[in-house]
């Protein structure tokens, strides 16, 4: 849980914030019903100071940067993308958070952009994620180095 003053120090220091904020969010994180009894008390209660710590992270300025790695249910990214808008995030930041600032706190050049020369996978969605973050869960398809990948 982020304090305010933690949150002042992350902001002033440059400190990323790598959250999985998709953890804490109904039908995508984790099932409480398949936890022991003292742990779901503790999630009931700390889901709440959690959500408030993304919000006031997002709304104060931190360095946020996407993250997939959480013991989810489904490792679904657009998961990850919702939670982000859910607590305070435009749909262009929460993108901006897997590439552009992905990019940039990991210290490479190379990536994190679409431009000539750049190493990048595009994903198709269906939609405009842009204007509808959850466009993000319906991906037509990838292309990884010229190169179309389906799902079947």
């Amino acid at each position: 849980m982020l304090t305010s003053e933690a949150i002042a120090l992350m902001k002033q220091r440059g400190v990323w914030l790598v959250p999985q904020a998709c953890l804490m969010v109904e039908g995508g994180g984790i099932d409480p019903v398949s936890l022991e009894p003292a742990v779901r008390r503790k999630l009931a209660e700390i889901e709440p100071r959690a959500k408030f710590s993304y919000e006031q992270a997002i709304q104060s300025g931190v360095k946020i940067a996407f993250s997939t790695d959480g013991p989810l249910q489904k490792n679904d990214p657009w998961r990850e993308f919702v939670a982000l808008v859910a607590r305070g995030m435009t749909p262009v930041q929460a993108i901006q958070s897997a590439t552009i600032r992905a990019a940039e706190l990991l210290e490479v050049e190379d990536r994190g952009r679409l431009a000539p020369g750049l190493l990048a996978d595009v994903a198709a969605v269906r939609g405009d994620p842009t204007q509808h973050i959850q466009a993000m869960q319906e991906v037509q398809f990838v292309m990884k180095g010229g190169k179309i990948y389906k799902r079947p």
